[in-house]
């Protein structure tokens, strides 16, 4: 007869802790500079290869890398008149900015591959009724 294993239970302890008011303003900080990134690339990316634009090849590969390193430098430069990537001043890492972009450029191509396709029904559609 084949025994069933008991069933064992891990227990978890909770610390309560809180954040200091020195890293919730880093915080604020780090979100306010991601939210401004985020509308400058969003801004960066629409016009290079936004509706207008869609014969305009998407970049792949090492291509992606090098737009966000544009887009980051046009970032700083443009709003912060900085050369350099500064976490003190910006609250964020470059690091955090570069996955975040990944992130940003991710959506916005499967946002224009559904561009594309509505494109694609709109020809038809155009061919069919003519």
């Amino acid at each position: 007869m084949v025994k069933k294993k008991s069933n064992k239970f891990g227990y978890t302890r909770q610390y309560h802790i809180s954040l200091s008011y020195q890293q919730i303003e880093l915080y604020e900080k780090a979100i306010s500079t991601q939210n401004e990134l985020y509308q400058f690339a969003l801004k960066c990316l629409y016009k290079t290869y936004g509706r207008k634009h869609i014969g305009r090849p998407l970049p792949f590969g090492i291509g992606i890398n090098i737009i966000i390193n544009k887009i980051k430098a046009l970032f700083i430069k443009e709003k912060y008149g900085l050369e350099r990537w500064s976490v003190k001043k910006l609250g964020l890492s470059s690091h955090a900015a570069n996955e975040f972009l990944k992130t940003i450029f991710t959506n916005f191509a499967q946002y224009r591959k559904r561009l594309e396709q509505i494109k694609k029904c709109q020809m038809l559609k155009n061919t069919i009724l003519e």
